[in-house]
């Protein structure tokens, strides 16, 4: 799990966006970003780093999450 006990930062919710994948029940699409704060040790010291993620959220027509994937930020 991505977030489990680890600081949150939300970057950016995207918009909505129609979706027209006429074989899918996928409706709407939406961005978001973020950051985790994790801990890793650097010469037996323990420093805080910030890994940022993208994600797409795709949803059918009653705005239900049926999937997502993460992608790199740029």
């Amino acid at each position: 799990m991505i977030f489990k006990a680890k600081p949150y930062k939300p970057i950016y919710y995207g918009e909505l966006k129609p979706e027209n994948r006429h074989s899918s029940e996928i409706a709407w699409s939406m961005q978001h970003k973020f950051e985790i704060v994790d801990s890793q040790f650097v010469s037996d010291k323990k420093v805080a780093v910030i890994k940022p993620y993208n994600f797409s959220f795709f949803l059918d027509k009653k705005l239900k999450v049926i999937g997502a994937e993460s992608f790199l930020r740029e």
